[in-house]
């Protein structure tokens, strides 16, 4: 079964081109992970930030999508049906689960959670909402967020930027520092809870790599259950990914009040403006001390 969209996988430098050619049709957007939005006709073109192995995606849809994207790619197709994610949990039994949050931001930390939970456990995050990803708003998160690290057994690790650029200038990269994070989130469980428990982890590289990412660490979990969109399907996972994003919501908000300003999340161009501003405010090395230095963002706003 097929879409009514395209999905193109372009290089910075066709991207660039995109960007160009549908310059005089650009249409305002309200997202962070947005590059540029623009209508042909009736034809839709959304070109994303986040890179993935090198490329950029850019989606085409509306009545016409497939010709305007062949401009780009002579090969392009519609993108497959996916299947949908379950909106339900598919385990109710004692098990450790972990997720993280602010890697795709260009201010503020990374902070890696495991979670811990018993069946009670599991009935109790129903109740407060837990499981119902439509009210999971940033306001729900710090509503509830007090409560969950009250109740539930969590490890919490972060990782600031001073250290995460010291890392990188080291030679680890993104998916090494979080897969470090989440092993060791995982074994502060382990090792309070048991090693019989099941673990699962929502999926950000495939399991033969985030293992590899391992070698030099002295205590590795092993028998790990990986699945992308692990929160809809794994109660602790969501726990966790709740109580990761609160953690970061607090660290962002006292961040801001260093510099008398709330800081923006994301990596769009939206991000980059606000930091022009900033920069006339204070030093390039308090700056530099809130941000991720490998984002592309960093080159744009001070070696432009």
């Amino acid at each position: 079964m097929t879409s009514n969209s395209i999905t193109l996988n372009v290089t910075p430098s066709t991207l660039d081109a995109l960007r160009k050619f549908y310059s005089d049709r650009l249409v305002p957007f309200d997202n962070p992970y947005i590059d540029f939005a623009a209508k042909e006709g009736k034809i839709q073109i959304t070109a994303y930030l986040k890179e993935h192995n090198g490329t950029f995606k850019v989606v085409f849809m509306g009545p016409g999508a497939l010709d305007e994207a062949r401009i780009w790619e002579p090969k392009a197709e519609y993108n497959e049906v996916k299947e949908k994610v379950k909106k339900q949990w598919l385990v109710f039994d004692e098990h450790i689960g972990s997720d993280e949050v602010g890697t795709g931001d260009f201010f503020g930390p990374i902070t890696v959670v495991g979670a811990y939970v018993t069946k009670e456990d599991i009935k109790e995050l129903k109740k407060l909402g837990i499981d119902d990803s439509k009210r999971l708003t940033d306001e729900f998160i710090l509503s509830v967020g007090p409560t969950l690290v009250k109740k539930f057994h969590y490890s919490s690790l972060t990782l600031d930027n001073p250290k995460y650029n010291a890392l990188v200038a080291e030679g680890y990269n993104m998916n090494s520092l979080k897969a470090m994070l989440h092993n060791r989130a995982l074994f502060n469980l382990q090792k309070q809870f048991g090693k019989k428990v099941p673990v699962y982890v929502d999926q950000f590289c495939v399991p033969d790599v985030y293992y590899k990412y391992l070698a030099q660490e002295k205590n590795v979990v092993k028998d790990i259950h990986f699945k992308t969109k692990g929160e809809s399907y794994f109660p602790a996972v969501a726990l966790a990914s709740v109580i990761a994003r609160y953690s970061f919501l607090l660290k962002m908000d006292a961040m801001g009040k260093t510099v008398g300003q709330k800081l923006p999340y994301g990596a769009s161009a939206t991000v980059d403006a606000f930091c022009k501003k900033l920069l006339r405010e204070i030093s390039i090395e308090a700056f530099d001390s809130m941000v991720k230095k490998n984002f592309k963002n960093y080159s744009r706003i001070v070696n432009p």
